[in-house]
């Protein structure tokens, strides 16, 4: 890394990067790259295994507005969330199921984690399963309403929602990872 510069800090960081790459020819090249830097993201797919279900959550999303993808804005999506500084990606996870679903879930299953964006962004999603039942509901759903979150809970059976993903009315690619691990590994495959 030759060096760092900030170009913008607010809700999010937008970073430029100049560093030397080896090549495979061997030879070096200088790069720059203005890079999103805005931590760690979780996604935690929560499915009732006695009904076969899914729990999903419908929000508006000023990118999907400004796209035109859906008039009123919104995604369906699995709970998500940014991890801050002072916290782990599980604590994290569990912090978002409960704010945003009302679910409080004593464990989750970590699946994997993925770079969101490696041409763009410096982001790592760490994806997690987690099993709801109506024992573990321990408050309300919706979200921080100072944070700007508008949530409803969608529950689905997990083979309509792997059809959502097939007519395109699931778009985010954390929410298709999740669903996708989840349906092979109950499918058997």
């Amino acid at each position: 890394m030759l060096s760092t510069t900030t170009l913008l800090e607010g809700w999010s960081k937008v970073i430029r990067v100049i560093y030397r790459q080896l090549r495979r020819d061997g030879s070096w090249q200088q790069q720059d790259r203005d890079l999103l830097d805005r931590g760690d993201g979780v996604t935690t797919l929560l499915h009732n295994p006695e009904r076969g279900t899914v729990l999903l959550l419908r929000q508006p999303r000023v990118m999907v507005a400004m796209r035109g993808a859906d008039d009123a804005g919104e995604m369906l999506e699995a709970c998500s969330g940014q991890v801050s500084r002072e916290e782990t990606p599980l604590a994290c996870a569990l912090r978002e199921v409960e704010e945003e679903t009302g679910h409080r879930l004593p464990e989750l299953r970590h699946v994997g984690s993925v770079y969101a964006c490696p041409g763009a962004s410096l982001e790592i999603v760490h994806l997690y399963l987690g099993e709801y039942h109506d024992a573990t509901v321990a408050g309300d759903a919706g979200g921080l309403h100072h944070e700007g979150e508008d949530i409803e809970l969608i529950e689905l059976p997990l083979d309509e929602a792997i059809g959502l993903i097939d007519s395109g009315e699931i778009r985010d690619a954390r929410t298709i990872l999740v669903l996708e691990y989840l349906y092979r590994r109950t499918q058997g495959r």
